[in-house]
C-alpha cells in the first residue's frame, strides 16, 4: 500500500512539472480557441477612412441651440480618434468659442460640486467662475462677474 501511495505522489508531482513547463514556455500549450475562430486566428484589418465631404456650414452670424450632452459626444469622438490635442490647439488658433446660457453653466457648476471634481484648476474655476465679462455680455447686460472668459490667454 504505501509503494502504491509514494507512486501516485510521483505521478502527481511529475504532471505538476509538465503543466508548470508548458505554461512557462513561450508558446500557450493547450490554448483553447474561441467558438467560431480558428486558434491563432489574428483580427481584422482597421477599418479605411471615409472618403472626404463637404460639411454644411451655417450662414455668417448664424447661430445653432445644441443640448450639452451632444457637444460633449462630439468631443469624446474627436478624443476617442486621438485628434483632441489638434483640436484644441486649432479651437484656440481660431480663438473659437460657445455662449453657454445660465441654466446650463449652473448646471455644470453642480455636477462638479456635487462628485468632487474641484481638485484641479480647472474644476475649481467651473465652480469660482469669476472674471471679465463676455463681450457678447457687455452689451445691455447686468455688471455680474460671473460671466466670464472661461479660457482667456490659455
Amino acid at each position: 500500500m504505501a509503494k502504491k501511495a509514494s507512486k501516485a505522489k510521483a505521478k502527481t508531482k511529475a504532471k505538476t512539472k509538465s503543466s508548470a513547463k508548458s505554461k512557462s514556455s513561450g508558446k500557450a500549450a493547450g490554448k483553447i480557441a474561441k467558438p467560431g475562430k480558428p486558434a491563432g486566428a489574428r483580427k481584422p484589418p482597421a477599418r479605411k477612412a471615409p472618403p472626404p465631404i463637404e460639411p454644411t456650414y451655417l450662414a455668417a452670424g448664424g447661430s445653432i441651440r445644441i443640448g450639452l450632452h451632444d457637444v460633449v459626444r462630439a468631443i469624446k469622438m474627436i478624443d476617442k480618434a486621438g485628434q483632441l490635442a489638434k483640436f484644441v490647439s486649432a479651437a484656440k488658433r481660431q480663438q473659437a468659442e460657445a455662449t453657454l446660457g445660465a441654466d446650463t453653466v449652473n448646471f455644470a457648476k453642480d455636477f462638479v460640486v456635487k462628485y468632487r471634481l474641484y481638485g484641479n484648476a480647472i474644476g475649481k474655476h467651473i465652480v469660482n467662475g469669476r472674471g471679465e465679462r463676455s463681450e457678447g455680455a457687455a452689451e445691455g447686460a447686468s455688471d455680474d462677474p460671473n460671466q466670464c472668459h472661461f479660457g482667456k490667454g490659455n
